[in-house]
């Protein structure tokens, strides 16, 4: 099962609804508030890397208030 772990900027003030949005989305596995250059990291997780690529592109990237991703793909040794 692919996995990503997604970093993201968001609008000003805008942190808590994007995070409440991500929790909504079938795919995002944990969502976490940080702090540093990023505002939020989400842990994704799909059966297929075509599906995890449309989730991250299609649902994740258009969320309101996103301003920047950075996508990081890992090798899920979770199992």
């Amino acid at each position: 099962m692919p996995v990503a772990f997604i970093c993201l900027t968001t609008e000003p003030d805008f942190m808590v609804d994007v995070l409440n949005t991500l929790k909504t989305i079938k795919g995002v596995k944990e969502v976490h508030m940080v702090y540093g250059v990023y505002d939020i990291i989400a842990k994704v997780r799909s059966d297929s890397m075509t599906m995890l690529k449309d989730l991250i592109t299609h649902k994740i990237r258009r969320i309101e208030k996103i301003q920047t991703t950075i996508t990081i793909m890992v090798e899920d040794n979770s199992r």
